[in-house]
């Protein structure tokens, strides 16, 4: 392959604007949707990314021929309807993740390909392919800065606007004016120090609505696009990253020019060598309008349930009677997907004062519940928490209140307020 030596790019002939050209018989796969992956690979040769640079920066040069050559091929569909001809291929303007083919014949675009479904939502636990999208993206961000800091050691920074321009990334100039005020090795170091690693798995694991895509807005119209709008807020404030680098590939971004950008750069996972992050996530349970998935137990042997939901107060206890006395007694459950559990928090408010008052906590592993722990309460509002690292398939707490061999007379009932709940891997709740 003719590339440089060094691998910087594709060598640049003698004369980088020949007269006419080659007319070349290329077959594809005969569906819509390969087309289109073919015209949009072909792009990559209309960057200057793609050729060997020079003092002269011919390869802005190359990169225009190449443009043109492609814009040609494209305006030649002669409604050929890929018989040996071309279709005009472009993402829809207002919906970018929508391929379009126009026709010749009188210039209308018609949708034909829904490439990655990025504007849909994505249910929980589906989220590979947004991770290998926000890592392309990275790598596309670090690929883009190296770059600009390579034509700046040629102290060119206007050229470097003129591409960012042409890119369509608006309100670069005074970031390109702060980079040419540094030193190479100042920008160097700063390239080599950043650990792509971390901003990833902070991004990530903050499980906003967009990186899951469970979202609607008119600005991030796919997982990209969020997850580098996120990355800019979060260089902004993290100290030790270039912020301003960043910002520079985000601002004002066009998303077809910066989406054909990311393409140019697959793999981004497999260049950072990053692992995939194990995020911490809590949950709370308020119960102030619904039972939120939880479900009451009956006691064995008996009609009566174990508490009953009361919004929006939470869960009240029930008199229960057993041989040889009586208690107040809460007992819920829910069955979650298998997970992590670290922590349970949960509030009680305890109206009287009992011979024993507790409450417990339980997991059920393999269909079988078992007891993880059991805290005794008093009288009034109550905190308390369980700390530790348990895989589970479901949750229990159980609150209860008695007094050995008397009767409950007027005393009332005690209420589970709220708990939260904390784990490390998928948040079973969402």
């Amino acid at each position: 392959m003719p590339i440089t030596s060094k691998g910087k790019g594709y060598l640049i002939p003698d004369d980088p604007e020949p007269e006419g050209y080659y007319c070349v018989r290329f077959y594809v796969p005969k569906d819509s949707l390969y087309l289109g992956v073919f015209w949009q690979s072909l792009h990559f040769l209309a960057s200057p990314r793609a050729w060997a640079d020079d003092s002269a920066h011919t390869a802005l040069v190359a990169a225009g021929v190449w443009r043109d050559a492609i814009q040609k091929s494209q305006d030649e569909d002669a409604c050929a309807e890929g018989d040996c001809g071309v279709n005009d291929v472009r993402q829809k303007p207002d919906a970018p993740c929508i391929l379009q083919k126009k026709d010749c014949c009188d210039g209308s675009w018609a949708d034909f390909a829904d490439i990655t479904l990025c504007t849909e939502a994505v249910p929980p636990g589906t989220q590979e392919t947004s991770i290998d999208q926000t890592l392309d993206a990275l790598w596309a961000t670090k690929e883009t800065i190296e770059a600009i800091h390579y034509l700046l050691i040629n102290n060119n920074p206007s050229q470097i606007k003129y591409i960012l321009g042409y890119m369509g990334i608006a309100g670069m100039n005074a970031t390109i004016d702060a980079m040419a005020s540094e030193t190479e090795e100042d920008r160097q170091d700063a390239i080599d120090d950043m650990d792509w690693q971390v901003p990833f798995d902070a991004i990530w694991c903050d499980r906003t609505e967009c990186l899951l895509g469970n979202y609607t807005h008119p600005f991030t119209q796919n997982w990209t696009a969020c997850f580098l709008r996120n990355f800019e807020n979060w260089c902004a404030g993290a100290a030790g990253y270039v912020a301003d680098w960043a910002a520079l590939l985000i601002n004002d971004i066009v998303p077809k020019s910066f989406m054909d950008m990311v393409n140019m750069f697959p793999g981004g996972g497999e260049n950072f060598g990053y692992s995939e992050p194990v995020c911490h996530w809590s949950h709370l349970f308020t119960w102030d309008t619904s039972q939120e998935g939880w479900d009451n137990i009956t006691q064995p042997g008996t009609p009566s349930e174990c508490g009953v939901f009361s919004a929006p107060d939470g869960w009240v206890s029930e008199y229960y009677e057993y041989p040889g006395g009586w208690a107040w007694v809460t007992a819920i459950f829910i069955d979650i997907a298998t997970t992590t559990i670290t922590k349970f928090h949960v509030k009680i408010n305890e109206p009287n004062t009992h011979t024993f008052m507790n409450h417990y906590y339980y997991r059920k592993t393999g269909g079988a519940w078992s007891m993880l722990a059991g805290q005794v309460h008093t009288q009034g509002t109550n905190e308390y928490e369980w700390t530790g690292s348990t895989s589970c398939e479901g949750l229990r707490i159980d609150v209860a209140s008695a007094d050995s061999g008397s009767s409950p007379g007027s005393w009332n009932p005690s209420v589970m307020m709220d708990i939260t709940i904390e784990g490390d891997g998928d948040n079973p709740f969402l």
